[in-house]
């Protein structure tokens, strides 16, 4: 959080580059009240996440697969970190990209 401003940045769970907290507000649950955070990046992305997830390394998975509900994603460890969808059956295609950059995914998997 940047002190003099008050604006908070943290990484977007889909593609990693800067987003800012644009709201923070509660959600009722039943383990008890959720903090919530209203979020959007500079690629132009909107997420409502419990806080939680925003400081989860693994929160852009939530995204991706529901952006792409047929595919399973996986983050590929290494000097280079990469990313990688497999076809979850048998019929989708491409049925497998690994690429450097999230934002890649948009390109090359069908959303249906």
């Amino acid at each position: 959080m940047d002190a003099v401003s008050g604006l908070l940045v943290i990484p977007c769970p889909a593609c990693t580059v800067p987003a800012e907290v644009t709201d923070r507000f509660w959600l009722p649950s039943t383990d008890g009240p959720v903090l919530m955070l209203a979020v959007r990046c500079l690629n132009e992305h909107h997420f409502r996440m419990p806080v939680d997830d925003a400081t989860d390394p693994h929160a852009w998975h939530t995204a991706l697969a529901a952006s792409y509900p047929a595919y399973e994603f996986e983050r590929l460890a290494g000097s280079r970190p990469k990313w990688c969808a497999k076809a979850l059956r048998l019929g989708v295609h491409p049925w497998c990209v690994v690429t450097g950059d999230p934002r890649e995914f948009g390109r090359h998997l069908s959303s249906a």
